[in-house]
């Protein structure tokens, strides 16, 4: 997207215990390294999971200009360590996903290990995993000191000027 440019303003994105990523290019998780599946399912690098068939506000930019803005955009990626569901109404389980990685967790990892392959992407993301926190309402992550200290940019566990932590 195209957020407005505003003086003095400076813009932090957050994604947090997304159900699946988006990839660059087609390869994926595989024994420990990135390869292009031997054989995918139909659709696994369509929009969503892949810059195949984007729709009409993704295809407004080409994928050079995409990753032109990850390159220019510090981004947050946070995921609960107990986001381990593999079965959850809420996790993506489609063919796309699935290649991913079984549960939130996993698929976290595997795009912090891929975000390597791209180092002027990689300088602009920063991967934090919640210890304790899942994937429901009573532990999630937007809602723990970890990630309220990131977004304000304190030392995690540091107290505000109003004393307040």
């Amino acid at each position: 997207g195209r957020p407005p440019r505003t003086a003095g303003v400076r813009y932090l994105f957050v994604s947090g215990g997304p159900s699946s990523y988006l990839y660059f290019d087609r390869r994926r998780p595989r024994d420990g390294e990135f390869k292009v599946p031997a054989d995918p399912a139909p659709g696994f690098d369509d929009w969503r999971y892949g810059l195949d068939r984007r729709n009409d506000y993704a295809k407004q930019l080409s994928p050079e200009e995409i990753m032109a803005n990850l390159t220019s955009r510090p981004t947050l990626y946070l995921c609960g360590e107990a986001d381990t569901e593999t079965k959850g109404k809420s996790l993506d389980r489609s063919p796309g996903a699935m290649l991913q990685g079984k549960n939130r967790l996993e698929r976290f990892r595997n795009y912090q290990k891929y975000a390597e392959l791209f180092p002027a992407w990689r300088k602009m993301l920063r991967f934090v995993s919640v210890p304790g926190a899942g994937h429901d309402r009573k532990k999630v992550v937007f809602d723990r000191p970890e990630f309220l200290d990131l977004v304000f940019g304190r030392e995690p566990g540091a107290t505000s000027p109003e004393g307040e932590k």
